[in-house]
């Protein structure tokens, strides 16, 4: 199950739990549809927190769509994990997609704040490891 909401940023999207055999594809292909109403970069928050490790198929397709999303505007994107897991296989697929320079993996377990560093890195480029005395996050921005 997915959930992809439009920002004003991007997109921000929770995954959870397993998927159907075509549910990763049809989540690829509407998160597509959606990124194709932006004009000019767009960043992107990801939360994996409740997510699994998706199978082989699955990250194959990912590594493929994560691939086109620096051609196509992707300024920044973070992913909120709380699974070493889910944190190892994100690498993973953002070294292989080419987007890991962009990207930031935040796990939730060590900031409970991660939903404002998130923000911070998409809209300001803060490093999510930084302290969080000099934010500049502001109310209702995911």
């Amino acid at each position: 199950m997915y959930k992809i909401e439009k920002k004003h940023y991007g997109l921000y999207v929770t995954m959870q739990s397993l998927y159907s055999a075509d549910e990763m594809k049809t989540y690829l292909q509407e998160k597509d549809r959606m990124l194709a109403q932006f004009d000019g970069p767009f960043s992107i928050i990801v939360d994996l927190r409740s997510a699994i490790p998706p199978d082989k198929r699955d990250e194959q397709l990912l590594e493929e769509n994560h691939a086109h999303l620096r051609e196509h505007g992707l300024q920044r994107m973070a992913i909120v994990v709380d699974s070493p897991v889910v944190q190892m296989q994100a690498k993973q697929i953002l070294s292989n997609a080419g987007i890991r320079d962009r990207t930031r993996i935040i796990n939730a377990a060590k900031f409970p704040d991660w939903e404002e560093r998130a923000l911070n890195w998409v809209l300001y480029a803060i490093e999510p490891e930084s302290s969080s005395e000099s934010t500049h996050i502001y109310e209702g921005a995911v």
